[in-house]
């Protein structure tokens, strides 16, 4: 899951996860009825079982094949959050990716009029603190939160429903293709970005390639894939995909087979703590989560665009287990340690199978961004806040043991797809390392 925070303080809740939210907390609410009422937290230690050694790379290269970075997800509303998380960003990844989710000026974007204040303030903002990065990737989904329909529109106030002839317009009509593309072009000239998805999470919701709404986003897609590769041919371009566990990929397997055409990447959005078997256990992470990749698109290279793991037990005030002592609920369990565990596991994968990138949503907790904006219905909306807790810094800005297992990829030297070492500038070191300096 994803908290999104768009201009004016808006944020889009990805109802997909929610309904995966919903069955594992109907799981968990079962359990609950069996459970004795004076369960302690203690009991659901996961970091109990994972030792110092278990967080140690199992490969240790000379160099790394693949960009490390972070979303522009800053952790307040305010400027001094703006520019600490810029600041976090550049010490800890060569690659930023800015992430426009949630909606097109689609009026200003056909005209090619100047956009609304508060996206122009929003993008300045992104502009300044994106010049630092050479490697930048831009997110600009046409679909929208409930990963069926077209994205809604960004007016003066932020993101509001699509209204007029828009409202009912689908992804393949004339006017959303030459608006769209309006847009990317005006994105792309504007942050010069090495990688550009026009498309998130296209297989959260869509499993049959002959629904009519899939068509339809198919043949936009080819348009708009097709018109870019050709406007910009070093751009890399692409799709962005769901991972998860073999029996959901399996239901989307069409639905990637049909994409695979019009993406350059294999880019996906992975939260295998939102999976009922892992839960926050990163002990219980199958050894072929991000492996079997390799079978379910093989000619295409890897990037994760988005993931994370929880880092705390994520407490629900209503559903899971109940605690002695509290009045809310276990949902899911997590901690720190497991945290790190999930972040050895992928980093080593990327290693195996060359990644392009790998992007993690947030750098820092979002408790105070939560807080600032509680009142919202949608922030405040329970299972929402299972997307605070993933960052390598807690919420006080103190580091996690995962900060430290991705510091030893990065300050690896970048060995790019020409066989070129790249030396990497290393801006702090994490005090207390337990893996100490990587060999050079």
């Amino acid at each position: 899951m994803k908290a999104v925070v768009g201009y004016k303080g808006k944020s889009v809740l990805r109802k997909s996860v929610v309904i995966a939210l919903v069955v594992m907390a109907f799981l968990l609410l079962v359990w609950n009825l069996a459970m004795a009422p004076q369960t302690r937290l203690e009991q659901f230690d996961v970091d109990a079982q994972i030792t110092d050694a278990m967080l140690v790379p199992k490969l240790q290269p000379d160099a790394r094949p693949f960009l490390m970075g972070f979303t522009y997800q800053p952790y307040d509303w305010n400027d001094e959050a703006f520019d600490k998380t810029f600041s976090y960003l550049r010490k800890h990844g060569d690659l930023i990716t800015l992430f426009h989710d949630v909606g097109i000026p689609w009026d200003e974007a056909l005209s090619k009029s100047p956009l609304p204040k508060s996206l122009e303030q929003e993008l300045r903002r992104q502009q300044r603190g994106a010049a630092d990065f050479d490697n930048v990737v831009v997110m600009l989904s046409v679909l929208g939160s409930d990963r069926v329909s077209l994205t809604q529109s960004i007016g003066e106030t932020g993101s509001v429903p699509r209204s007029g002839d828009w409202a009912d317009r689908t992804f393949d009509d004339n006017e959303v293709v030459t608006a769209y593309l309006n847009h990317a072009r005006h994105l792309i000239e504007r942050f010069k970005p090495k990688y550009f998805s026009y498309v998130a999470e296209i297989d959260a919701v869509f499993n049959d390639p002959n629904d009519h709404r899939f068509q339809q986003l198919l043949t936009f897609s080819r348009t708009v894939y097709e018109t870019l590769k050709v406007e910009y041919p070093q751009l890399v371009v692409f799709a962005e995909f769901n991972l998860n566990d073999d029996a959901y990929m399996a239901e989307r397997q069409d639905i990637i087979d049909a994409m695979l055409p019009y993406t350059d990447l294999y880019a996906v959005s992975t939260y295998a703590d939102h999976n009922d078997a892992v839960g926050g256990d990163a002990t219980k992470l199958p050894a072929d989560w991000f492996t079997r990749v390799k079978f379910i698109a093989p000619s295409k290279p890897f990037a994760i665009l988005e993931s994370g793991f929880i880092a705390s037990p994520f407490m629900h005030p209503t559903i899971g287990v109940p605690i002695a002592g509290r009045q809310d609920r276990l949902l899911i369990p997590g901690g720190p340690k497991s945290q790190a565990l999930f972040t050895v596991k992928m980093l080593d994968a990327a290693h195996e199978l060359e990644a392009e990138f790998i992007n993690l949503w947030a750098v820092r907790d979002l408790d105070l961004l939560f807080d600032r904006f509680a009142a919202n219905s949608e922030f405040n909306h329970p299972m929402l806040r299972t997307a605070q807790d993933r960052g390598l810094y807690d919420e006080t800005g103190n580091p996690r043991p995962a900060l430290e297992v991705w510091e030893y990829w990065r300050r690896l030297p970048l060995e790019t797809q020409f066989g070129v070492k790249v030396e990497v500038t290393v801006l702090g070191q994490c005090e207390g390392c337990l893996l100490g300096a990587p060999r050079s």
